[in-house]
């Protein structure tokens, strides 16, 4: 069944119900759907009783009912992500909320519960014996494997959803503050590819393995592949591209690229790792959130745990955009979350992949803001994140909008456009012939 209608924004989150209905559930501006199946009767259950959650919220180091805003920025710098500080000397006002905890998926909860324990480590840090939930749910800081559990945990998180689709006509708008007038934004599309990255309106993902799905589908079970995706019309002309990237950690991906000048796919081999030299907002905004880049692509260590600010509690399209006698920043309620620090050291790869810095959420391993070193000076991404509930009463962590900061254009910025846009649901995964360049009528190159 497909449904297509006029709304604000047009994604498409789709999960699996549990006990095996396949649903799309409509939630206005943006649909997720991350539930999961119960786990299968006949597969062997490493752990019986309840594995406890850790990483609970931080008590609050910046009072409820604060301000922050540019005249006070400073006295709260070590709270808040460089590219909300970026927003907030420009305009933004952040109102500081109570934290509270978001509660996992049943499902998931159940399925980190059965299979957990059984997870290993092999020595090449490879991860072992993983079928769904956490990976890795108890986290000892002394651990001196913690940086990559976390990294794995982050990578099969509990609002990581099965599969992604992303129909725009524009994916990104483009922002230049006005210097003249302090607080003004001036539309700036004709930038919104600046560095020419080819950016994807449109971009179908799907997973399968390890979300609980594919126990019982026998078109999934036991695939060597992780995740397929496909994006059209890319950059200018109508380009598109293909990958699919593998389970093994030694195994780079396959990706074919289509350029509309010489109509054909051409092959490539890439590690897995984003952004790179040659995609770094287009591979960073939407992609960090709900597709973080191959763990074993990178070198890990962890930096610490702090306090953060995080938003997720954004309302509406383009949170933290007004427009009231043109576009400027409003307001946003964000709350101090405990975040992990990792930094990721890229190995070889053809690609040319970017050292990061990422901050995750320890209740969730939630995306919550990085940044990239492009340059010595970084670009950073921060997210806006809405925090919902089913009509199950299941939480969803629904993407709101991310805003990308540039490190080499002052006074410049990019957003997720999130409207305008065709909402089409379907509650069928799409044809396995989307993700073969074959079927598309061209011969890989």
């Amino acid at each position: 069944m497909e449904i297509s209608n006029r709304v604000g924004v047009n994604w498409m989150m789709r999960g699996i119900e549990d006990g095996g209905a396949r649903a799309a559930h409509r939630t206005g501006i943006l649909v997720l759907v991350v539930c999961l199946l119960n786990p299968v009767v006949g597969i062997a259950h490493a752990a019986s009783a309840p594995v406890p959650v850790m990483g609970a919220p931080v008590a609050p180091s910046v009072p409820s009912g604060t301000t922050i805003d540019s005249g006070n920025l400073s006295s709260f710098a070590s709270l808040v992500p460089s590219a909300m500080a970026f927003l907030i000397e420009h305009g933004l006002t952040v109102h500081v909320v109570p934290t509270r905890r978001i509660q996992w998926p049943r499902a998931y909860q159940a399925a980190t519960e059965h299979y957990s324990a059984q997870v290993r480590l092999d020595s090449q840090d490879a991860m072992q014996n993983y079928v769904a939930g956490l990976p890795f749910p108890l986290i000892d800081a002394a651990d001196s494997k913690a940086m990559v559990k976390i990294a794995y945990n982050w990578h099969w998180g509990p609002f990581i959803p099965p599969q992604v689709t992303l129909l725009a006509t524009q994916k990104t708008k483009a922002w230049t503050i006005d210097p003249s007038h302090p607080g003004q934004l001036l539309e700036d599309d004709a930038h919104r590819d600046v560095r020419n990255e080819g950016s994807c309106e449109q971009i179908v993902i799907v997973r399968y393995m390890h979300t609980l799905r594919e126990l019982t589908d026998a078109h999934h079970r036991d695939s060597p592949v992780e995740f397929k995706q496909r994006g059209d019309y890319c950059g200018p002309e109508p380009n598109a591209y293909i990958m699919i990237q593998y389970l093994d950690p030694d195994r780079s991906s396959d990706a074919w690229f289509f350029p509309s000048a010489i109509r054909r796919w051409r092959r490539m081999k890439w590690r897995g790792g984003y952004p790179h030299q040659s995609c770094t907002y287009a591979c960073a905004q939407f992609w960090w959130e709900y597709v973080p880049p191959k763990t074993e692509a990178y070198t890990f260590k962890l930096l610490g745990e702090q306090p953060l600010l995080a938003c997720l509690d954004a309302k509406g399209i383009r949170a933290g955009i007004q427009r009231q006698e043109g576009a400027r920043f409003g307001h946003v309620d964000c709350e101090v979350r405990s975040a992990y620090v990792l930094e990721m050291t890229p190995r070889d790869a053809p690609e040319k992949i970017l050292a990061a810095k990422v901050f995750l959420d320890k209740e969730t391993y939630l995306f919550l803001g990085a940044q990239f070193y492009r340059e010595a000076t970084p670009d950073a991404l921060v997210p806006m994140w809405n925090r919902q509930t089913s009509g199950t009463e299941e939480t969803q962590m629904v993407l709101a909008d991310d805003f990308y900061v540039p490190s080499d254009r002052p006074l410049f910025f990019l957003s997720l456009n999130m409207d305008e846009e065709t909402n089409a649901l379907d509650s069928d995964p799409p044809s396995n012939n989307l993700f073969n360049p074959k079927a598309q009528g061209y011969d890989p190159h």
